[in-house]
Formats: structure tokens, sequence, C-alpha cells
């Protein structure tokens, strides 16, 4: 099946959430001359006595005082996402629409003045050391990121592939800091994953939004229902987003004509509406669930909630990551260099009318993934850096054979490294993915799919 695509630009702040970029042709003019005259002459002023009396005047680039005034008023905004991109931060945004860059492979965001980790990404240094969604990001390099801005994060946890990364994670319950050296490599991200489970249940994971999932999509749906699928899971689980023209053109494979979302801007010119029309890929009666955690954002919160409100699919999962709101980013040219100021102009709101921004998805049903013990946490980072999981998959690349497992559990028992076979399991099994290719599914730790098996029987 094939359908045009209106294509638009859309960006990923490296490892993050995603916006859309608008063609603006000037900036608006304040509503008040005067007030905004006052506060350009006091800035000036400001400046000009800064000149003159800095003891080190003739060492500062007027340029850092500009860019450091400019990223000082959007800080006072208040929102963690609007933010001036100076040059090598925009170039490396940029680089990440392709879907591919060097770094970690993490999507990161801000939470309480720190570096959230929002989820990670399946196969990559950052899913195989077992980093997690809510991780705090404390350090990177031995950098404190206290009120650190996201882009100046990502600009650290990039780099070229094989170089390393020290960073510190707070993870809750856990007493101690998690310090963990990652090697940084390409990291590719594919859009779409699709399997057929037991009693003809159709699985599609849903990685990102980008202008091609949409086909991609499609033609996992037709695979699908070509293999007699009856039932269908979509899982939205540790996706950061992606463009909102995609989610909308998905929206309409599964749902008949009307709403799907509407922004709420500043004004009137900035609150739209997004309808789905009746070009549905698979009939609207096929039952379907939803996965999501706390690792979906964006545009994955906005499929959900569309499912949800207009009563399409269970949501199964944990709550959603919550962020729900429109970033465009306007070019300026700096002399021969090009400046990118990114601005919230908008928040998304569900059919029903539901403010995705700071609130999240709430599941249909909750269940939650299993949980190691605080030791368990601190155990199995050990397990990871002592490379012993790296030796028994150099043995065994992709079955657990009982008898190396029950050694493996023997030799960890020596050196007091005591994980629950299922969390230890879990580990081998990411590592034979990191190695192999990501699984598509891992049924005998997801809980969470379990249930949406479950629910569809």
């Amino acid at each position: 099946m094939k359908r045009s695509i209106e294509r638009m630009l859309w960006i990923f702040t490296l490892v993050t959430i995603i916006g859309i970029f608008y063609i603006v042709p000037q900036a608006r003019p304040f509503k008040n001359e005067n007030e905004f005259s006052y506060y350009d002459n006091l800035f000036k002023t400001s400046l000009q006595y800064l000149k003159d009396y800095y003891v080190d005047s003739d060492k500062t680039d007027i340029k850092d005082l500009y860019y450091g005034a400019i990223q000082g008023m959007y800080k006072a905004s208040g929102d963690a996402y609007t933010t001036l991109l100076e040059p090598k931060m925009l170039q490396g945004l940029m680089e990440s629409i392709q879907g591919e860059f060097e770094g970690i492979g993490a999507y990161v965001g801000v939470k309480d003045s720190r570096i959230v980790i929002i989820s990670p990404i399946e196969g990559t240094p950052a899913y195989k050391a077992g980093v997690r969604p809510g991780d705090l990001i404390m350090k990177i390099n031995d950098k404190d990121t206290e009120n650190m801005k996201l882009e100046e994060a990502v600009s650290l946890l990039r780099g070229p592939a094989d170089s390393k990364v020290k960073v510190s994670f707070y993870r809750k319950g856990v007493l101690q800091p998690i310090d963990i050296e990652l090697k940084r490599k390409k990291i590719e991200i594919p859009s779409i994953r699709e399997t057929m489970l037991a009693n003809k249940i159709g699985y599609i994971k849903i990685i990102n939004f980008g202008e091609k999932t949409t086909e991609e999509l499609e033609k996992a749906l037709d695979n699908l229902s070509g293999q007699g699928m009856k039932k269908l899971i979509i899982d939205l689980r540790y996706n950061p987003g992606g463009a909102l023209n995609a989610v909308v053109d998905m929206a309409d494979l599964f749902l008949d004509k009307g709403l799907v979302v509407y922004t709420v801007g500043k004004d009137s010119s900035e609150t739209k509406k997004f309808f789905s029309s009746d070009n549905t890929s698979i009939n609207t009666k096929v039952p379907m669930a939803v996965l999501i955690n706390g690792g979906s954002a964006s545009a994955s919160e906005i499929l959900a909630g569309a499912l949800k409100d207009r009563k399409r699919a269970v949501v199964v999962g944990e709550k959603s990551y919550g962020k729900g709101t429109v970033q465009n980013v306007f070019k300026i040219l700096d002399k021969d260099e090009m400046l990118g100021l990114k601005i919230t102009i908008a928040k998304y709101y569900t059919p029903g009318g539901y403010v995705i921004d700071k609130n999240g998805i709430e599941p249909d049903i909750k269940v939650d993934m299993p949980k190691m013990e605080p030791e368990e946490e601190l155990a199995s980072i050990k397990i990871l850096e002592g490379k012993y999981i790296e030796k028994f998959v150099d043995k065994n690349k992709k079955k657990i054979p009982d008898a190396d497992f029950k050694a493996l559990k023997k030799e960890l028992a020596s050196k007091n490294l005591i994980v629950k076979d299922l969390f230890l399991k879990k580990l081998i099994r990411s590592e034979q993915s990191y190695l192999e290719g990501p699984q598509i599914i891992d049924l005998e730790y997801d809980t969470q799919l379990q249930k949406a098996i479950e629910v569809l029987k």
C-alpha cells in the first residue's frame, strides 16, 4: 500500500527530543516598544560598564558576551527546551536528522535541573551498560550537570566512535552514585521492527517517528496481515518521539476520521488541529493494545493518547514521560556562521483535551517491569564491568546452556555478585543482542508484553 507522506523537517536534539522547523520571515514587533527600548538601553549600558571597568575586559570576546546574554535570557524564560544553539550544537543537531550519530546511544531530557535519561537505544553502549529511563546524569567527564543546558550535555556525550566518556548517574533507590565509562560508537536508529506472536497476534515496535516511518509501518502491517494477523500490539516504549506529521499519518492507519491531536500556542495562529482520515490500513475492529513506559515521549505520547481517548486500543505499561511541547528552531546568521534559536511555541493536547506536558499518559492497565533490589543494581554494574557476561557470550552467542549458566552463577557467587536468574539472563540476552543484533522481544523478562498478550486473548 502506497500513499504520499507530507514531508516535514524534524529535529532530534542529538540523543533527545524532537521539534519541528518552520520558516519564519522575521521576528514579531514588541507590543510595547518603549519598554523594549528601555531594557535594550539598560543592556547596552551594562555592557559598556563591563567593557570600561572589568579588570580583564581586554581578554573577553564580545561574541561570547552576547551569546551568554542570549542564553541567559532564554534560560530566564523558565523553559528547559528554549535555548540558543551555537553553531557546533546546531550542526550536531542537523547531523542527527539523518538518523545516525556517534555517541553513547541514549535519548536525554531535563528534569529537576539535571540531565535525565529518557530512554537508551537498544543495542547501544548505554543500553548494554544497563542505563535506564529516569537515571539522572550527575556528571559527564567530572563536569557537574546541575543547571546544564540540554545541548551542552548532548555535545559532551557525543564524540568519535571508540572514544570514551565517564558518566556518573543517580538512580532512585540506589544510595551510591553509579559511575560508568562508556565507549562511544556509531549509532544507527531504525524505525520499525515487527514479528508475529502466538495466536496470530502481530507485534510492531515503533522506535521513533521519522519521515519514512509511516511507509515502513504500512509495510509491516501488510506483512503481518499477509500472515493472518488477528490482533495487534504496538510497542511505543523507549520511543522519544519524532515528526508531528509522521505521528498523524500513523494514527491514520488505525483510526477512522477524527481528531488525533491539537496544539495550543501563544495566540490563535499557533492553535492547530490534526485529523485522521478514513485511510485505515487494518480493520478498525481488529483488537489492539499499546505499550508505553517512562521512555515514551512526545510523538509517541500523541499516538498513545489518541488511541486511548478514541477507545481504539488498551494502553498497557507505565506512565509516559510527559513531554508535550512543540519547539521551533529559527535560524539566524551571525556573520558567516548559522545560529539556531530553539523556542517552545505550543503544547500538545489529546483528543479528549488532556495536557500531555509534565503529566504523561496514564496506562489503562498499569504493569511494572521486574525491578532489581539496590544491591542487585550495584552487583549487575560490577558484573558488566568485570566482563563476566562478555566472556559467557563469547562462548554462547545465541543460547544460555544450563550447565554454563550454573557455572557463571557459581563464579559470581564466589565474588559476592548475586542477582536473580531473571536479571542475569536478561544481562546475557542484552549482550547477545548487542553482538548479534537487537532482539525484537524478550518474552521471558517482559511482563508488560505478557500482560498485553493476556489482554488481547
